[in-house]
């Protein structure tokens, strides 16, 4: 009864995929299936009554016997994978009994290869998310190269890189970064012409190269990094928009050959080197053009304040002397002579004026002053301005209005700089204003902004010059009026706006007149 029992259940045994060993507290075995017998690479044809040892290569052996002693020796059930000399994953359940162990096996390759595929694009992930992380954060280029080369060393076992950049003067690529290699070495072959290894035929033809088995080669390229000991090489032409930067290259003293993928994430890689690069250098000469821009500028400003001040004190001197003249009452000038002294008086006025715009514009270009922010009255500011410039719109037969304000409006800005820019606003309305005409101050408030306009009937600008005016010595010609003038006064009126922080336009028509604003923030 019992034997027809066990047949069925053996029969069941044989169709499963699954393999099925039974073996004795002696580790010999009592039972196998001939899934078992496949799956574990059976040597002896008849396995009953032998040991593992004597039935399968001998790493297996060595990795079965461990676990079943486990265990034996434990009383337990034991879960496990093996790898056999084929590259074949078996997993592995151990049940013991008190006769011994019954071992369960099933082929899982299909499964860990896809574990591994999954755990490799992980990694490639991994690696890229690093390189964009490098790329975005890393400002030096060996520094960003070191970091990058240190990670993708990890992943494709990399011993050395070279970075070589093109010399458009020379026509040459030159070693920039590097790593892997002494410095002796890396003088030796700091500049590469065009042609001339790898790195210089990659520059040359602006296309990848990949050098395999390095050591058993007799190309003549790959000689240089053959005697470096590279035996695997990956050289790639940094280009951005069609523009040839440089070469970036690795290569590995270990392996012979990099796979498929392994090239691709290279090659995407170098891309976006060669892109971080370009940037990088371009950031680095707009940096130094800007550093050389500022200096020729504070030059230049040092220049006009010294000269400005040289010129000042001998024509305080010559003022000086001809108002003398003028006023002598023991010596009195006859009426040609006062006149010539008028005209010497009005001309050094003049030129003295033209010197303290150009020491005021030497002074706002240094960028040294500070601000001095306190609440004032607008209205205030305004009133005073207008009684400064009064007598000079009086001489001309100009009326000078000031719309009604309300007194209470407060601005926190620095007066002084307010002051002189709505100074400067009127007396170029009045200049440039015929007689009879009119000039007009108004005051509106936007939100916490507040906006001043000086309005003239004045000559007006054209439209394509308009632009213009705000830029040092640009003046508006006018024939008849003939006004005088260095056009510097707006130039200072926009450096002290843009310094407290506000905007100033101008909207003019030709023939019909000019306003002049200027916005002033921190309005309450």
């Amino acid at each position: 009864m019992e034997q027809q029992l066990v047949q069925p259940v053996i029969a069941a045994l044989e169709r499963i995929s699954e393999g099925i060993l039974s073996l004795n507290l002696e580790g010999q075995v009592t039972y196998i299936n001939q899934p078992a017998i496949k799956l574990l690479r059976m040597i002896e044809r008849d396995p009953i009554g032998r040991s593992i040892s004597q039935l399968v290569q001998e790493e297996l052996a060595n990795g079965l016997e461990n676990k079943i002693n486990q265990a034996i020796d434990r009383n337990s059930t034991i879960h496990f994978e093996l790898k056999n000399h084929d590259s074949e994953w078996l997993e592995g359940h151990l049940y013991p009994s008190e006769d011994g162990v019954t071992l369960v096996i099933r082929d899982v390759t299909s499964r860990k290869q896809i574990e591994e595929k999954i755990q490799e694009q992980h990694e490639k992930l991994l690696l890229l998310i690093e390189a964009a992380n490098h790329l975005f954060y890393k400002k030096e280029p060996k520094e960003l190269l070191d970091a990058l080369f240190y990670d993708l060393a990890k992943y494709l076992d990399l011993d050395v890189y070279f970075n070589y950049i093109y010399d458009p003067m020379k026509n040459k690529i030159r070693l920039m970064n590097y790593s892997g290699i002494p410095k002796e070495v890396a003088k030796d072959i700091e500049w590469l012409e065009l042609g001339e290894a790898v790195c210089g035929c990659v520059a040359r033809d602006q296309q990848r190269i990949v050098a395999e088995k390095v050591d058993r080669s007799d190309d003549v390229r790959v000689q240089l990094i053959k005697g470096l000991g590279v035996k695997a090489y990956a050289c790639h032409p940094l280009l951005s928009y069609g523009k040839l930067i440089g070469t970036l290259s690795f290569g590995s003293t270990k392996r012979s050959k990099f796979s498929e993928e392994e090239l691709d994430l290279i090659f995407t890689i170098c891309q976006q080197v060669a892109t971080t690069l370009e940037r990088t250098f371009l950031i680095a000469e707009l940096t130094e053009k800007k550093e050389e821009a500022e200096k020729a500028n504070q030059t230049k400003s040092d220049f006009l304040s010294m000269i400005s001040h040289e010129l000042r004190t001998p024509l305080n001197s010559i003022m000086g002397f001809a108002q003398i003249l003028e006023a002598d009452q023991r010596d009195p000038l006859s009426v040609g002579q006062k006149e010539k002294v008028q005209k010497l008086l009005k001309s050094s006025r003049h030129l003295l004026a033209l010197i303290n715009d150009m020491i005021e514009i030497a002074r706002l270009s240094s960028g040294k002053r500070s601000l001095h922010i306190e609440p004032v009255h607008i209205g205030t500011i305004l009133s005073e301005c207008v009684k400064m410039i009064r007598p000079l719109s009086e001489g001309k037969g100009i009326r000078l209005n000031l719309k009604e304000l309300a007194n209470d409006w407060i601005i926190h800005t620095d007066s002084k700089r307010v002051t002189q820019v709505v100074l400067n606003l009127l007396a170029n309305a009045v200049k440039y204003t015929p007689a009879k005409g009119e000039v007009t101050v108004t005051c509106q408030k936007n939100g916490e902004k507040l906006k001043i306009t000086v309005s003239d009937t004045g000559i007006g600008i054209p439209p394509e010059e308009q632009e213009k005016i705000f830029t040092p010595f640009y003046r508006i010609f006018n024939s008849d009026l003939n006004i005088e003038g260095a056009g510097i006064g707006l130039t200072i009126v926009k450096q002290l706006v843009e310094e407290i922080n506000g905007e100033v336009g101008v909207d003019s028509v030709p023939g019909e007149g000019s306003h002049f604003w200027f916005t002033i923030p921190n309005c309450v």
